[in-house]
């Protein structure tokens, strides 16, 4: 629990990986288009664990701590994030979050 407040302060403790990202850097998230305000279509490339090329996102606020996969800043519970749409079978970076705020300044560009 330590290790999650930690990351929640921006403090990440020595050898301590963030949830879910852990110390892969072979990720590689890209927007692909935003379907509507709430919506945005991701391409999810990790060669280790999974990809989707065409993954839909949904709007929500986060549960619980994290770490935003496009630019690596810390997400606290409450936060203004998007994260994979629910499915089954449920994908396999389910528990992933990328800060709205992120996403937004992505889509301007």
């Amino acid at each position: 629990m330590a290790e999650i407040a930690a990351l929640a302060a921006g403090r990440p403790r020595k050898g301590v990986m963030p949830p879910f990202m852990s110390a892969r850097s072979d990720v590689q998230v890209q927007l692909i288009d935003r379907p509507s305000q709430s919506t945005a279509t991701i391409a999810w490339r990790d060669s280790t664990h999974c990809s989707y090329g065409d993954q839909v996102w949904h709007a929500c606020r986060a549960r619980m701590a994290g770490v935003c996969a496009m630019s690596g800043r810390a997400i606290r519970p409450g936060d203004a994030i998007y994260k994979p749409r629910p499915c089954r079978p449920a994908p396999l970076n389910t528990g992933a979050m990328i800060l709205r705020s992120v996403l937004h300044e992505a889509d301007t560009l």
